[in-house]
């Protein structure tokens, strides 16, 4: 009777530290950037409104992925922005957008405007050499977290890499 009490305590001390640990990383979440979380449900609606968009990849859960991770350096540019006092204007915003038909179609879908814009200003700070500078720094402190469905984030090149941890399939 012992022994059987002893397994019942151990058994039931993994299951509560396993459920303490399944709450940190949320299946709800697709990824957090220091200690701002991105939904799996963002990129999910970002990626279906890109799809609709795009003629060459139709599918959206082709397009997961390449969004998480316009996400997560957004946010990783964002802080190096601020940390290099860089100032984007709609304008400069504008400039790009006229430059690209796929842009400028996702700068005026609702569901799509920030995510185009963060990426635009994503691209502004890293051509600015204090943003660079700035990224760098941001890059190598922030702590960037991945759900596994889609990778691990390699800090050293800023960007998703590795297989997926999923056995499920491309969502189309």
């Amino acid at each position: 009777m012992k022994k059987t009490a002893v397994k019942l305590v151990a058994v039931l001390a993994t299951a509560i530290l396993a459920l303490t640990g399944c709450a940190k990383n949320s299946p709800n979440v697709a990824a957090t950037v220091g200690t701002q979380e991105i939904s799996l449900s963002q990129v999910d609606a970002i990626a279906k409104a890109v799809a609709t968009k795009s003629p060459d990849t139709p599918q959206w859960g082709n397009w997961r992925a390449a969004v998480l991770q316009v996400m997560i350096q957004a946010k990783l540019a964002k802080q190096a922005q601020q940390l290099a006092g860089i100032t984007i204007s709609d304008v400069q915003r504008q400039q790009v957008y006229a430059t690209n038909e796929f842009y400028a179609a996702l700068a005026k879908d609702p569901v799509t405007a920030e995510f185009i814009a963060d990426f635009v200003d994503t691209n502004l700070v890293l051509t600015d050499s204090k943003g660079q500078a700035a990224i760098g720094q941001v890059v190598s402190t922030v702590i960037v977290t991945v759900n596994p469905v889609f990778g691990q984030w390699d800090s050293t090149k800023a960007q998703l890499s590795g297989t997926s941890g999923s056995l499920s399939r491309t969502l189309s």
